[in-house]
């Protein structure tokens, strides 16, 4: 049992800024979980500020300030010879704990050191938690472990297995995230090696639930418009659903490379009048778009865990999504339609869904994902894994 509060050093490669406010925000969402608890809790963002020569230019920084009133160290370097990631990530540990000594922060301090995401934040709290004996853990989100394993080196396939076998327990924010991430660096799956998901912020509970009377019946996708996502099928689905239900209307929202691709196919397609599109929207302008859509759609092909359908589901929406892998852990037969990542099984997921739209239940859909995904109960999990002995 825990008798008093705890001092919890969080080391995230991705952290909202001024310019996204939505990169990592999970993460944020996490340390003001365990601040609203009564803990206390310090982030420190490390980060490389590209390659050697991507970042010739760009000019090294710190900075330490609250954000959303949680104390915040933002460390950025250059790595300092091309083509020599070891260097680079050592360089950046010894200018965190620089900046650490600079700020005044003792790591001596600290009861837990929680890591996210591999690189860097893995990285730095290993090297934090060798240097200063101290447990860490460690949460993983980056899909690119499992589907861009290329990307990474020699030396960096020994660093990730060194940081899996050195923490005290490592999460994964799905079944499938655990599972494929273990089988491409050949690590045995053991107890130390769990599933502990995402938070649904209490936002999207406390909005009213979704309105069956909106008018014309209408889908949403919220996403980062680039290859993975699997848009472009999307696209060719909906000119199918078209010719079943003339009258949706489908919001793609978001920005990245794809977009002029996606609106040159709906324009070849002949389904622009059907078809709006949003630039990338901010964590309110998420639960309002929700709230006025009747299904949220998901292509992706592969998602360690996908917030935005677990969002919309705490809002009572249904959803079609593709076999992503994540989305096992949120959506079932009650809550949405899981479909091959194809043009015609998506087409039929769509159709299937409009036509039987009035048998999903709205406030069954929010209770389950409450009782998945909720502050409280992802709270109580990590808590456990916290105190155990």
């Amino acid at each position: 049992m825990l008798d008093r509060p705890l001092n919890i050093l969080i080391v995230a490669s991705w952290y909202p800024d001024e310019e996204n406010n939505t990169r990592g925000s999970f993460i944020e969402e996490q340390a003001q979980m365990l601040k609203n608890a009564g803990h206390q809790v310090l982030v420190l963002h490390p980060f490389l500020l590209g390659t050697f020569f991507s970042s010739f230019l760009k000019k090294e920084f710190s900075s330490f300030s609250d954000w959303n009133d949680i104390p915040l160290l933002r460390v950025g370097i250059k790595p300092p010879f091309p083509l020599n990631r070891k260097i680079a990530y050592k360089k950046l540990y010894l200018t965190c704990k620089k900046e650490l000594k600079k700020y005044k922060v003792s790591i001596d301090e600290f009861d837990i050191i929680h890591s996210h995401v591999m690189f860097m934040g893995g990285f730095i709290a290993r090297s934090l938690a060798q240097d200063y004996k101290k447990l860490f853990y460690h949460t993983e989100h980056s899909s690119g472990l499992i589907f861009n394993t290329k990307q990474y080196n020699s030396a960096d396939k020994r660093i990730i297995k060194q940081i899996f076998h050195s923490a005290k327990r490592v999460f994964f924010v799905s079944q499938f995230s655990l599972l494929q991430t273990l089988n491409r660096f050949s690590i045995e799956s053991t107890s130390k090696y769990a599933v502990l998901p995402n938070i649904v912020h209490k936002r999207f509970f406390n909005q009213k639930l979704v309105n069956c009377n909106l008018n014309p019946f209408s889908y949403i996708v919220i996403a980062n418009l680039i290859p993975l996502k699997g848009l472009d099928t999307l696209v060719r689905s909906w000119k199918e659903l078209i010719n079943v239900y003339p009258n949706s209307m489908l919001t793609i929202a978001g920005n990245g490379p794809e977009k002029e691709g996606l609106v040159n196919l709906v324009n070849n397609l002949n389904v622009a009048m059907s078809v709006t599109f949003l630039p990338s929207l901010s964590r309110e302008e998420v639960q309002e778009q929700i709230s006025i859509h009747h299904v949220l759609v998901s292509t992706s092909k592969i998602e360690t865990f996908g917030l935005t359908v677990a969002e919309a589901q705490a809002m009572g929406l249904p959803v079609v999504v593709t076999d992503s892998g994540g989305v096992r852990d949120i959506v079932d037969i009650d809550s949405g339609i899981i479909t091959d990542h194809s043009v015609l099984e998506i087409a039929k997921g769509l159709v299937k869904i409009q036509s039987n739209f009035n048998t999903y239940i709205a406030g069954n859909i929010r209770k389950q994902t409450f009782n998945k995904f909720s502050e409280a109960i992802v709270y109580e999990k990590l808590l456990n894994h916290y105190t155990e002995n």
